[in-house]
């Protein structure tokens, strides 16, 4: 199964070592896929999530783990989607390169952002607790 994860999703898998985003995050079945805007996103968080690991060695570490498992996607691969993207969110303008990635590949969303998920309708928005029913987790 193909789905595109957002920045939030994947703090969340890094930041909390045996929470059930990494779990699914870390499923074979699935195909990741994000945006380059990513690691700039990323980039700019990572002090905060730096001071929430225990050890320097253990963020690398994890960020070399979990980013293995996620295929990041160049910009040119997903621009022709932007302008439709843009279009279609009013509030949440950093997250056109995630609508636009789904729209080029026809895979759903990976957010828990709700307003994400109510402002727009051009793609499938999953949150956590639906990604733990299509896995059958239970909390």
């Amino acid at each position: 199964m193909k789905i595109v994860i957002d920045a939030n999703i994947f703090f969340s898998a890094f930041i909390r070592k045996n929470s059930v985003v990494r779990q699914i995050l870390l499923d074979p079945h699935l195909e990741l896929f994000s945006p380059e805007w990513l690691l700039e996103e990323f980039d700019k968080n990572q002090g905060e999530i730096l001071k929430k690991m225990d050890n320097r060695e253990n963020f690398l570490e994890t960020k070399e783990l979990l980013l293995s498992f996620i295929k990041i996607v160049p910009k040119e691969m997903y621009e022709q989607w932007i302008e439709s993207a843009s279009k279609e969110l009013k509030e949440n303008k950093k997250d056109i390169p995630y609508i636009a990635l789904c729209l080029s590949i026809k895979a759903p969303l990976w957010s828990n952002d709700n307003n994400l998920k109510k402002e727009q309708k051009l793609v499938r928005v999953l949150t956590i607790s639906e990604m733990m029913d299509l896995f059958k987790i239970r909390p």
